[in-house]
């Protein structure tokens, strides 16, 4: 079945329908080729009520076709996709829910994710950023680490526990043209202790070894949970390396766990080094300008100054260490509970 437009502009050219019902538009000056849909409740005197699909030219778009494929919404009611039966995803149009006891309106979001979450019809909140993505599995939800800022980002949530990323406005003495870039991490528990709580991971995957779900080994990039390379906790202690579980996380506010490194050197690699000139990749102890920290395998502080492929030298409270250990005592020194100062101390071979 196919329509085409009237035309005046010569011989009538040929059109023959290629779909089960083909709209074609011809002349330019007619309207553009759209099915429109109607019913009692919107109305259909106009052409802007309903809900309309087709396509519309646009001369001033810049872009190399000026064809636009449209889907619109005439009502102020959410747009919403199905499949197999199920809500997918919806469009909200201006919707003002209630969340955590605050009303915010969610005009232009969008929600993806099973019905269970956006059922507005009966009193859902529906999406609560401009893209929302809800896991399959959930338990339900009422807010919990939802704030009302979180509205400009991707806000993803399951198992009543969330994670948004976007922008945050700072309402402050440098006025509210600032927004600054936030990684928010939420769980549902009332009363959050930090070593309950959930935790906040970066994790590097590399090529599943087998089906992706054999071996456990946590310095293995192919096993199913992969390399996890840093943690932080709720409270903020920040654990760097792959050791670290929801049993044995960081235990101070920077914690660095390293058992994994480039030289082949699994055991006793330092874990922090302070670059001045980095090293080579294929050389990474006898190029570069470094001071390494280590903890040894006996609970030992091991503090190595490079340059190059030759020790340096540490000074404490001096630039310029004149033997491999160097400490100078400031003018006017403030002697300690011993009552002893030190002018200064050096020691070397």
């Amino acid at each position: 079945f196919g329509l085409s437009d009237y035309w005046s502009g010569g011989p009538f050219p040929n059109f023959t329908p290629l779909s089960m019902v083909h709209l074609n538009q011809i002349n330019p000056s007619f309207p553009n080729p759209f099915v429109q849909f109607t019913n009692t409740n919107t109305g259909w005197g106009s052409n802007t009520e309903g809900f309309k699909v087709g396509i519309e030219l646009n001369q001033n778009y810049p872009g190399p076709s000026k064809t636009f494929a449209m889907l619109i919404q005439y009502e102020n009611a959410p747009m919403k996709f199905y499949t197999n039966a199920v809500d997918r995803m919806i469009i909200n149009a201006d919707y003002n829910p209630t969340i955590n006891n605050a009303t915010i309106n969610t005009e232009g979001f969008v929600g993806i994710g099973n019905n269970i979450y956006w059922n507005e019809e009966t009193g859902g909140a529906g999406p609560r950023s401009l893209l929302h993505l809800q896991g399959p599995n959930n338990t339900s939800f009422t807010g919990h680490g939802w704030r009302t800022w979180q509205r400009t980002g991707t806000y993803i949530s399951e198992h009543s526990d969330n994670l948004f990323i976007g922008l945050k406005n700072e309402f402050n003495n440098n006025g509210i043209n600032r927004s600054d870039a936030v990684i928010v991490w939420g769980d549902d528990q009332a009363s959050v202790a930090d070593q309950l709580a959930d935790n906040f991971r970066l994790i590097f995957c590399g090529v599943a070894d087998g089906n992706g779900n054999g071996g456990t080994n946590p310095r293995d990039v192919q096993t199913r949970n992969g390399l996890e390379t840093m943690r932080m906790t709720a409270f903020g202690r920040l654990g760097i390396g792959p050791l670290f579980t929801w049993n044995t996380p960081p235990a101070r506010r920077l914690e660095l766990l390293d058992y994994q490194h480039a030289n082949g050197n699994t055991t006793n690699d330092p874990q922090l080094r302070l670059t001045f000139t980095q090293a080579n990749a294929n050389a990474l102890n006898t190029t570069g300008r470094w001071t390494d920290f280590q903890t040894s395998s006996q609970g030992d502080l091991f503090i190595h100054p490079r340059n190059g492929a030759t020790d340096r030298r540490v000074g404490i409270n001096t630039i310029s260490p004149g033997n491999f250990l160097a400490i100078e005592t400031p003018s006017n020194p403030n002697p300690g509970a011993s009552g002893e100062t030190a002018a200064t101390l050096t020691t070397g071979i």
